[in-house]
């Protein structure tokens, strides 16, 4: 079969079948021209892949358990104790949203409802802020990071086309190894100016 038959099969996109293919789950044969030939064999094995990802099971584990590392049984009741452990904090949740309710609570009680919150379950409060904490830090990290590499492409660019212009300007035939070393040089730039930022919000934390 082909991927666009197989995608229709199991209603599966194909950038999801090349995914799978990319990860080593399914080896699908090559025909003469090249086209990827799926098997019977292939499709059992992206609807074992589905029924997996419907209970939140990662790549990684699936591979475990196509690899013999990990028993399917083992890795049900490994997904269970994480779902329990996810419905306990969904629970949290529902139990404060329910408390905001009934007490028909505005932004003007937030300091009463947080300090009921924190003398009721210190723990929990304690928890449910460092992993606020962490979440949020993530992501203005990544941000920042994301940032820094945009600024170093951008010098990356700015220098090499300063370099080529002057070279041409001087009527210097170019060198291959000017633009090596001109990457070279922007590359320790942005992994440099990529640490400072990540040592700068590490230090914050």
């Amino acid at each position: 079969m082909k991927i666009h038959e197989v995608s229709k099969l199991i209603d599966m996109t194909e950038s999801n079948i090349r995914h799978y293919e990319k990860s080593g789950l399914i080896k699908p044969k090559r025909e003469a021209n090249n086209y990827r030939s799926y098997s019977e064999e292939d499709v059992k094995i992206l609807k074992q892949i589905i029924l997996m990802r419907m209970v939140g099971t990662p790549l990684k584990e699936i591979e475990d358990v196509f690899n013999s590392n990990v028993s399917l049984n083992d890795m049900l009741h490994t997904r269970i104790e994480e779902l329990e452990e996810d419905q306990i904090e969904l629970d949290k949740k529902k139990n404060i949203c329910n408390m905001l309710i009934d007490k028909n609570a505005s932004f003007d009680d937030t300091e009463e409802i947080l300090q009921d919150q924190l003398y009721t379950d210190a723990t929990s409060y304690a928890e449910i802020l460092e992993k606020i904490r962490k979440q949020d830090t993530f992501k203005q990290r990544s941000y920042k990071i994301l940032g820094s590499i945009g600024l170093g492409v951008m010098l990356l660019l700015c220098a090499y086309y300063a370099m080529t212009w002057y070279i041409s300007y001087l009527n210097y035939a170019t060198s291959p190894w000017l633009g090596i070393v001109v990457f070279i040089i922007a590359i320790g730039m942005i992994l440099n100016i990529i640490y400072q930022v990540y040592k700068n919000e590490k230090g914050k934390e």
